[in-house]
């Protein structure tokens, strides 16, 4: 049993959580060059870079600490209107969402425990990016969401 919740865990760390979190800034990437993003810069982990890669407006490294988190940065002049950010920032959880989908495909052809595992990620990092919240000037994708919506029906009313 201890064998297995340790594959579990290095499965986890080591495989599930930088695919998924790779895909969900990636999707964030490819949204925002749709919106003409002169500068796309994608970081998988924290810490020392292993591996960085150029291609066109994108950047991409790959830190030590994979399994750390993800981000991605993006400018454009000028700026992305609320609505461009919103649309950028729903397309995160949009791929998460399609990856639990196709996990639970996988999962019916192939019953195997890491594919539940697979899935059980991909809703939680689903959830927690369309939670609106705010940390010192981080926003989750929820919060520009629901910012650009709460823009959108206050200043219609005016």
């Amino acid at each position: 049993m201890k064998e297995m919740c340790m594959d579990f865990f290095v499965i986890l760390v080591f495989i599930i959580a930088p695919l998924s979190l790779f895909l969900h800034e990636l999707a964030h990437g490819i949204v925002a060059y749709f919106f003409q993003s002169s500068y796309i810069y994608i970081q998988l982990g924290v810490g020392p870079s292993l591996l960085k890669q150029k291609h066109g407006v994108f950047r991409i490294s790959i830190c030590l600490y994979i399994f750390l988190g993800a981000l991605v940065a993006y400018e454009r002049d000028p700026e992305h209107t609320m609505y461009e950010r919103a649309v950028i920032s729903i397309a995160g959880p949009f791929i998460n969402a399609f990856l639990v989908l196709l996990g639970f495909v996988m999962y019916y052809v192939v019953d195997h425990p890491y594919i539940s595992l697979f899935i059980a990620f991909n809703i939680w990092i689903t959830t927690v990016n369309l939670i609106p919240f705010k940390f010192a000037n981080k926003k989750s994708d929820g919060y520009v969401i629901a910012e650009a919506l709460w823009n959108r029906v206050f200043s219609s009313n005016k």
